[in-house]
C-alpha cells in the first residue's frame, strides 16, 4: 500500500500541493518567520498557514521543534492515505524511516573516502538495473535540480551518460523551482510529486527558466505543466559527499 503526505512551501496536504505545483505557483516568498532585513538574501521556501493542532495536541506541539511537527503532519496524512489498519498480526511489520538534513556527517566523510578510492558510480544506472527497466522505457525524470551552475551541469551530464541519445527524449523537471531545497525533506516530497506525475500523466513545470544555460540543453518542461505519457519515471536526489539516490516509479 502507498500513502502520500505533504507539508511544503507549495501547500499543506497532497492535493493542495499538487494543484499549486501543476499551476506553476511558486512557494518562494520574502521571509516572514523572522525579520530578514539584515541579510543580503531575504527569500525562502517557507511552510505557510501551518497549524500543528490540526495534527497533534497543543501540549505535544509545545515540546517539538517546527521541523518535527512538519514531519509528523506529513506522516499522519500519508498513514491515513494508505488505508493501513494496524492489527496485532501486522504491528511488528510496520515501521518508520525518517530523513533529516545535516545529520550523519561522519558517514558523509566515510562515503567521500570511498568515492576518492573507487571513483563515481552516479545511482541512476543501478536503479534502472535493479528495476529491470531499459533506458528507452523512461519518459520522465524529477531531477535533483538545485539551480546551481555546477550541480545542474553535472546532473545534466550524468543523465546524458546514463541515457545516451534518449536523454533528449526525456522530460526532466525540477520541482525545487517552486519549493526550494528542503534538504533532508527533499527526497520524500519530490518522490510524492513524481508518483503524482506518473499517476496523473502530467509533468509539472520547472518555473523561472528564461535564460537557459547552453550546457544544460535537455527538455526541462520550462514554465508550463505538460500532459504526457509517463509509464516509467526516475527520481534523483543527490546529497553532500556523494550520498546519491535514484528511484524508479512505474504507472500501474
Amino acid at each position: 500500500m502507498t500513502g502520500l503526505g505533504v507539508v511544503s512551501p507549495v501547500g499543506i496536504g497532497t492535493q493542495t500541493a499538487w494543484n499549486n505545483l501543476v499551476a506553476g505557483k511558486s512557494g518562494i516568498t520574502r521571509i516572514s518567520h523572522f525579520d530578514p532585513s539584515e541579510f543580503s538574501s531575504q527569500i525562502a521556501g517557507e511552510v505557510k498557514d501551518f497549524n500543528a493542532e490540526d495534527f497533534i495536541s497543543a501540549k505535544d506541539a509545545r515540546r517539538m521543534d517546527k521541523f518535527i511537527q512538519f514531519g509528523l503532519a506529513a506522516g499522519i496524512e500519508a498513514f491515513k492515505d494508505s488505508g493501513i489498519v494496524v492489527t496485532e498480526e501486522n504491528a511488528e511489520r510496520i515501521g518508520v524511516e525518517i530523513g533529516s538534513g545535516i545529520g550523519g556527517l561522519g558517514l558523509i566523510e566515510a562515503t567521500n573516502d570511498v568515492y576518492d578510492d573507487g571513483g563515481p558510480r552516479r545511482s541512476m544506472v543501478n536503479a534502472l538495473k535493479n528495476a529491470g527497466v531499459n533506458t528507452d522505457q523512461v519518459q520522465f525524470m524529477n531531477a535533483h535540480g538545485t539551480s546551481t551552475p555546477l550541480g545542474d551541469t553535472n546532473e545534466t551530464n550524468a543523465i546524458k551518460a546514463t541515457f545516451g541519445d534518449h536523454a533528449y527524449k526525456l522530460v526532466v523537471n525540477s520541482t525545487k523551482s517552486m519549493t526550494g531545497h528542503l534538504l533532508g525533506g527533499a527526497g520524500g516530497l519530490e518522490s510524492v510529486f513524481t508518483v503524482l506525475s506518473t499517476y496523473n500523466q502530467i509533468s509539472p513545470p520547472t518555473i523561472n527558466i528564461f535564460n537557459q544555460d547552453p550546457e544544460c540543453d535537455l527538455d526541462y518542461c520550462a514554465n508550463t505543466a505538460r500532459d504526457m505519457k509517463i509509464e516509467y519515471a526516475l527520481k534523483n536526489n543527490f546529497g553532500f559527499g556523494g550520498t546519491n539516490g535514484s528511484l524508479v516509479f512505474k504507472k500501474v
